[in-house]
């Protein structure tokens, strides 16, 4: 299981994946392209406060398809608070 990590800060949050060398192999076992390097999203409280108010907005899901964790990928994630 891949387990993305939710930092909250005074201006937003961070989503970062927990353990890359794991990631990376994960997705490599699935013949998916790994990145290079480690990434960290970066959502800001003013945008995410005033897009939660559209329902279809759901920023996990984005997170997780960024990190190429789509249920396609047959690759189990969670999100936790770090």
């Amino acid at each position: 299981m891949v387990t993305i990590r939710k930092h909250r800060a005074a201006d937003g949050i961070h989503y970062e994946i927990d353990d890359v060398a794991h990631y990376v192999q994960t997705l490599r076992e699935r013949g998916i392209e790994a990145p290079k390097r480690g990434y960290r999203i970066f959502i800001p409280y003013e945008k995410s406060d005033q897009d939660i108010r559209q329902p279809a907005i759901d920023f996990e899901s984005q997170v997780k398809l960024f990190f190429k964790l789509s249920p396609a990928t047959g690759i189990e994630c969670e999100v936790v608070e770090a």
